[in-house]
């Protein structure tokens, strides 16, 4: 189970960068909660 804390972690690393696919795609928590498969190209997991 993903933990508030970990996807506001990851959330707080990503301001001033913008959401830009290829940042968000590497995110393992936000990966989880989108359903992300490992077989999708990085764009399509942003």
């Amino acid at each position: 189970m993903t933990s508030p804390e970990s996807v506001a972690a990851e959330l707080k690393k990503l301001v001033g960068w913008g959401a830009h696919p290829k940042r968000l795609a590497l995110c393992p928590e936000l990966r989880s909660l989108a359903g992300v498969t490992d077989d999708m190209s990085v764009v399509e997991a942003g």
